[in-house]
């Protein structure tokens, strides 16, 4: 048998850092901070030597883990149909986000920290995070409910950060929930369905005052 050529083990070296990557994402949603490299190893099904190879703290993990949610999170704007009116944009981010989440838990990882103000971490960090948070994700949503108001979609006494913050957390407490109990598939659509009849309420309401 030939031995592996560079290529080879280049791609082994990959997959087996990817196996690291998606088993501790899991495990720092669950356990945040005290995410440990040896339930890593054990629940990746490999051994301690092997994932201290790789990352041999957890600080570089939950880094990459970061990093690899940020990614995702940048794509994300690129998702919008500037052909679609402004509410129905929201309605489509609303709706896509937890598929997003479900394909890359590092993304939700990212999503969650910030409900909480990245406040497990550094200052430094805390700051840049929620400068990135805020570029890939809040910031498109609160676009959008300005743009919606400024088509008349949504009343104007609505105030778009405060709707963005609520449609936010109600969605990343939703799907904590589902994440933790792991209770069949995430309904997007009927989730964003209620939030979106939620905000025509308030403009319901906002009328009849």
């Amino acid at each position: 048998m030939s031995p592996r050529t560079k290529e080879q083990n280049d791609e082994i070296r990959e997959r087996r850092k990817q196996q690291i990557l998606e088993t501790a994402e899991t495990l720092f949603l669950q356990n945040g901070m005290q995410l440990d490299i040896r339930d890593v190893a054990l629940k990746a099904g490999l051994g301690y030597g092997t994932v201290y190879h790789y990352y041999n703290n957890k600080h570089l993990l939950i880094h990459d883990i970061m990093e690899a949610g940020f990614a995702a999170a940048e794509e994300l704007p690129k998702r919008l149909d500037a052909a679609q009116m402004p509410l129905e944009q929201l309605h489509g981010c609303l709706r896509q986000l937890p598929d997003s989440w479900t394909a890359s838990r590092a993304l939700f990882a990212v999503c969650k920290q910030a409900a909480e103000r990245f406040m497990m971490f550094e200052p430094e960090l805390q700051h840049s995070y929620s400068l990135r948070f805020e570029s890939f994700i809040y910031n498109p949503v609160v676009n959008l409910i300005e743009d919606a108001i400024r088509q008349q979609e949504l009343p104007p006494g609505l105030d778009p950060q405060q709707t963005a913050n609520t449609l936010l957390g109600a969605l990343i407490g939703a799907y904590s929930i589902y994440n933790n109990h792991n209770s069949g598939r995430f309904d997007a659509g009927f989730t964003a369905n209620v939030l979106i009849q939620g905000i025509k309420a308030t403009q319901q309401e906002a009328v009849q005052a």
